[in-house]
């Protein structure tokens, strides 16, 4: 990670997970700050599901639209009336890199692709910010054989 201020690279301390700059500020001072941009995998604590970020930017795969009426269904106060889709398994390694199975489709618009070889059922699967799938079922954990 690199922090700039005012177009001069200044010295950033984490503390608690935060990235600290100790200076005066004045009104106008512009901070700029480069992330690493990288496929990575996320292990979660559930044994054998996965997840992948680029960069901090966690993926999902988008699996259906959902129609504007299933959106809002309600059953005892719990979102119901979904159809269950199946996901299949990812036949990956935990110890290689995403960058092995996971294809760049765009990378300005974060798009990428696990391909038909990476799924146990042979399908293809587009990965995008999760932040930008709001009417979509979508999958963000995938389920390994590991």
């Amino acid at each position: 990670m690199s922090v700039k201020v005012n177009g001069e690279r200044v010295t950033a301390e984490i503390i608690d997970g935060y990235a600290t700059v100790r200076r005066t500020w004045r009104q106008g001072d512009v901070v700029e700050i480069a992330l690493p941009m990288a496929l990575n995998l996320y292990k979660s604590r559930e044994k054998g599901q996965i997840a992948f970020k680029y960069g901090p930017i966690l993926l999902a795969a988008v699996l259906d639209e959902v129609e504007e009426s299933e959106r809002y269904t309600t059953k005892n106060n719990k979102l119901g009336g979904f159809k269950g889709i199946p996901v299949p398994n990812l036949l990956v390694s935990l110890d290689e890199s995403p960058e092995q199975y996971l294809e760049t489709v765009d990378r300005e618009k974060l798009e990428f692709r696990i391909g038909p070889t990476t799924t146990e059922d042979g399908s293809t699967y587009t990965l995008r910010p999760f932040f930008e799938l709001n009417r979509n079922r979508y999958i963000v954990y995938w389920p390994t054989k590991e």
